[in-house]
Formats: structure tokens, sequence, C-alpha cells
């Protein structure tokens, strides 16, 4: 059973941002976070492997769907660069905590001095029907609840049953500009793993896309943001 959803506000181009009662996600009882794997040849970047379960990826792919996708996101960068179709979920504590607790051993201890704290409760979930992509960009840092910085985007793959769709990062050679890249690295979503990278202004910053997907199945992807103090 969907929990209620509500419009909590409008930004950007009369764009909606969600919310829910609390509690909305069911996250089963289960010490699932693996150990993270270093993404070779992209620096600071981690996979952490299954931390959500196929169930609670459906949730949350059902739930975003009764909220209903859009073309245009609360942040556009114009169809130009994004493709895809957005819903954005400003969602309790419960959900972001209860992610935020099961990847926590996977996590770096520190980054620039400072620790993490937790993910940000603006959740903004992507989905990619056939020939949709998200070109190449380079993600802002957001700030979350009690003043936190976030220091890593935070990629949640919820379906992997599509063609393409790569998180393809594009690196200049050592020394080299980060608008002048020279080689590519991709990485191929797997439902219910975490893809983690430095953003905003920290010099590990990469340019990078969504990779276009091709056929009749969606990509969906969950993406928020590391906090720390």
């Amino acid at each position: 059973m969907l929990p209620s959803i509500q419009i909590r506000a409008y930004e950007g181009d009369n764009v909606p941002i969600y919310g829910t009662a609390p509690n909305p996600i069911v996250f089963e009882e289960t010490n699932r976070c693996q150990a993270a794997s270093e993404v070779a040849g992209v620096p600071g970047a981690l996979v952490i492997p299954q931390l959500l379960t196929p169930a609670e990826c459906q949730q949350f792919v059902t739930l975003t769907e009764a909220m209903g996708y859009g073309s245009t996101a609360a942040i556009s960068l114009g169809s130009g660069i994004r493709q895809n179709q957005t819903v954005t979920w400003l969602a309790d504590s419960s959900v972001a905590s209860a992610i935020f607790r099961r990847a926590q051993p996977a996590l770096p201890v520190e980054i620039e001095g400072q620790r993490p704290v937790g993910l940000n409760t603006r959740l903004r979930f992507y989905r990619y029907g056939d020939q949709c992509v998200f070109r190449p960009h380079v993600d802002g840092s957001w700030m979350g609840e009690e003043g936190h910085w976030s220091k890593m985007t935070f990629l949640l793959y919820l379906t992997s049953d599509f063609e393409g769709g790569a998180t393809t990062f594009f690196l200049p050679a050592p020394g080299g500009r980060r608008d002048r890249p020279q080689r590519a690295v991709s990485v191929k979503p797997a439902s219910g793993s975490a893809l983690l990278f430095m953003h905003g202004s920290h010099p590990l910053s990469p340019l990078h896309e969504g990779s276009m997907v091709t056929g009749d199945r969606y990509k969906y992807v969950l993406r928020t943001d590391l906090l720390c103090e």
C-alpha cells in the first residue's frame, strides 16, 4: 500500500517537490553492506554492491511513479544536457538515515578533514527511456540539514534490466584540464548498488554523463549526496 503523497512546494518552472507520510519505505532487517571497491581510473570513486534489496528498489520505483515523472527538473540544465525525466522527493529523515546506516561501514572515514554524517533528504530520481541521455556535466554540492555541506554524489541504481545506460566518466591526462578529457571510464549499473564520487569544488570532481539508454526498459536512478561535518 502506497503512503499518502503531497506536493510540498513548487520550484523552478512550476516543478513539484513531493512529500509523503513518515516511514514510507519498508527496509528489510538485514546487514547488506559489502566492502566498497574503487572505480579503476576514477580517483575517489567507489561502488558499494547490493546496498538495497530488490524489494526496496521496487518500492522506490513504485512510489516515484505514483508521484509522476516530469521532463523538467527543479534545477534545469535544459534538454540539450538532460533528457531524462525526474521526480524530486523531500523525504522524511527515516529514508536517508536507513540508507546511510547501511552504507556507513563502506564509506570513507574522512573527506578533506571532515567525516560523513548522513545523506541529503532531498532525493532526486531520474528515469531514462529509449534514447535518453544525461550529457557530460559536473555535479554541484548541496547544503543538507543542520548546515552540513555535501562532498560526494551518492547514486543508487534501482534497476539494471535495460540496454546501455552506463555512468561514464571523462578524465583528463595526468596534470591535464578537466574540460579536455582524453579517456573514458564506464560503470555498468547494477540494481541495488551505489556509486559515489567527489563533486562540487573538490579537485577530483569528475566530468561524467548518464550514457544513452536504448530499448523499451526504463533505467531508474536515485541521486542524493553524502553530507559531512
